[in-house]
């Protein structure tokens, strides 16, 4: 009896068993509860590591962060099942952990301090679905749009029920470009007591042929821990690795970050509606900006900050307002007394940026400029003949940028401005702009008896004249003579100017270089003659002696006199030499108003 009672038991739970795996074997139905009130907090770390290679340069740089991100359900509605979401990233900071030039570590050199570097907050609504769909997500029209759309993706639970071990997939389309998104169910496992699902996402993309030629979107994956009762997401991360290609250089940017789960929680019915209240008047904010009431979307923003001079939110919302008043100023003619500020505070930033040879900045701050200028092109002709030289002169700087002939035409007329500071910028404007002018007036302004005017007319040859042009052997006398002008910006744009045009074994050029470098006292602007006069003669060497011997050797040699017989004395560079301009010049467009014109201006 007892063996049929133990033979019975056995029978009844293999079956249990049997069940039970019948049981863990059924397809699960993957899905996000959607609640307003519902409230995550996640840890998320992010490292991002550079590396570029170009010629035989080499630089590696690595930063990591730590930021606290907070989702919110505000609302929700039935048609389509979906819940209104806030994503909230808190101000954080990056730090600089790794350094690298040619293989050296250069971190060492960095203080502490300066390691570190803020980071803004940021601040995103949108309709999410049950399946962590992004209802409203906007289509991506380039490669790195794709990249977050193929991460938006990622994150998408499936339409239907899946198994641990398959597998689906999904073709997006943005262009020519085209991207196949592949997710797999890996296993199921617990995670702090909680069964979830883990999923893992690779993307392949194929870029347009335009972008292919110089950009790859390599190894991007990602990895996701969902819970199988329908709650947050208990971890996600992922990296992606972009490489840039030149004809010379090769920049790649791996990024890895890591989202982890810290706590769930709700709120009260008080809280909730303040929050849904604040998140309403955002909105409002930001569908006023999409119809082009940028006042208004502005003044919005404005109300809701004096609102919540606290709220958790603020920061990142007055950074959104900015975006909007800068996307104002490009898009919207301003009042002059605006025009003027944002005009002067463009220029200070370009000089900054020219002074340290920054040329990315230099760009991204010109096609600023360029936006700006071209949308006030009436105000700025107005400018350009005010009484005030101050005026004027600020006038004739964004003249430079706006893409309008009449533009150009103003600048000419300019050339001829009683004040010496306007002469300039409107010189160094037409180079920046490589408009041509006539022999004449080219050589008139390579006499100017203004120096940064000298500057800018050398830099003009500089950009608009090849070896071979018909003006170069009038005009290199003149550039020749700049070598002598008090002023370095003058002497290293005319050295510059002889290297790139002056004949093979130019006797003059080279008489006027050796003689430069002998009277030169400022010690980073000698190099800048001898690279200039190895490229005339020919000759390889790493003092001037040499160039000097190689001038008595040549018919009209005997021109260049009595040479020193010692290195002359230099003093402490008083600044950096400009550099052969390419597609943006490097050179200081504008300079500070000469003495008799710093009038303040007028508004």
């Amino acid at each position: 009896m007892r063996l049929r009672t133990s033979l019975a038991a056995t029978i009844a739970l293999a079956v249990a068993c049997l069940a039970a795996d019948v049981a863990l074997a059924q397809p699960y139905k993957l899905r996000r509860n959607l609640e307003p009130g519902q409230v995550v907090s996640y840890d998320r770390t992010l490292r991002t590591d550079t590396s570029l290679r170009a010629e035989k340069q080499t630089e590696k740089s690595a930063t990591e962060a730590r930021i606290p991100r907070q989702e919110m359900f505000v609302a929700a509605r039935e048609s389509p099942a979906s819940a209104l979401a806030v994503a909230y990233e808190s101000p954080g900071q990056e730090r600089l952990v790794l350094l690298e030039q040619n293989g050296k570590d250069a971190l060492a050199a960095i203080p502490e301090e300066k390691r570190i570097r803020p980071r803004a907050p940021s601040f995103l609504i949108s309709w999410q679905g049950p399946r962590g769909e992004v209802l409203d997500q906007r289509p991506a029209d380039n490669p790195l749009a794709a990249v977050e759309l193929a991460f938006a993706e990622g994150r998408t639970l499936p339409e239907s029920s899946v198994n641990p071990g398959d597998t689906w997939a999904k073709d997006l389309t943005f262009g020519e470009s085209k991207a196949k998104i592949t997710t797999k169910f890996t296993e199921v496992r617990k995670v702090d007591g909680r069964p979830c699902a883990v999923l893992e996402t690779t993307a392949a993309f194929t870029l347009a042929p335009d972008w292919a030629k110089r950009l790859e979107v390599a190894d991007l994956g990602l990895k996701s821990v969902v819970p199988l009762d329908g709650g947050a997401l208990v971890e996600i991360s992922g990296s992606v690795t972009l490489i840039e290609k030149t004809e010379t250089a090769e920049f790649k940017r791996v990024q890895q970050f890591k989202t982890r789960l810290v706590k769930e929680e709700r709120l009260a019915p008080a809280q909730l509606k303040k929050a849904a209240d604040d998140v309403a008047a955002i909105q409002k904010g930001l569908d006023l900006a999409k119809a082009d009431k940028l006042d208004e979307s502005i003044a919005a923003f404005d109300a809701f900050a004096k609102e919540n001079p606290q709220g958790r939110w603020t920061e990142a919302v007055q950074l959104i307002a900015n975006e909007v008043l800068r996307q104002k100023r490009l898009t919207k003619p301003m009042p002059v007394e605006q025009l003027r500020l944002a005009l002067r505070s463009l220029q200070g930033a370009r000089d900054n940026a020219a002074t340290q040879g920054n040329a990315q900045e230099i760009g991204r701050l010109d096609q600023t400029l360029m936006q700006i200028a071209t949308v006030n092109m009436a105000g700025l002709m107005e400018e350009s003949k005010s009484a005030d030289p101050v005026v004027r002169d600020l006038a004739a700087f964004g003249l430079t940028f706006a893409r309008d002939n009449a533009a150009t035409g103003r600048l000419r007329e300019l050339l001829t401005d009683p004040s010496a500071q306007i002469r300039g910028t409107a010189t160094v404007g037409l180079a920046i702009r490589n408009t041509p002018l006539e022999k004449k007036k080219l050589l008139n302004l390579l006499s100017d008896p203004d120096s940064r005017v000298r500057g800018g007319a050398v830099l003009l040859v500089l950009r608009t004249l090849k070896p071979d042009d018909p003006q170069v052997a009038d005009i290199l006398p003149a550039v020749t003579e700049n070598l002598g002008v008090d002023a370095p910006w003058p002497r290293a744009n005319a050295a510059l100017a002889l290297k790139a045009l002056a004949p093979k074994g130019s006797v003059p050029a080279s008489i006027g270089l050796v003689q430069a470098y002998w009277k030169e006292t400022q010690a980073n602007l000698k190099p800048a003659y001898l690279d200039a006069l190895k490229t005339i003669t020919g000759v390889d060497a790493k003092d001037i002696k040499p160039y000097e011997d190689w001038v008595r050797k040549q018919p009209g040699g005997d021109k260049l006199g009595a040479m020193p017989k010692e290195t002359p004395a230099v003093e402490k560079p008083a600044e950096k030499p400009a550099e052969k301009p390419t597609e943006k010049p490097a050179e200081k467009p504008v300079e500070k108003p000469a003495a008799k014109d710093k009038a303040k201006p007028k508004g």
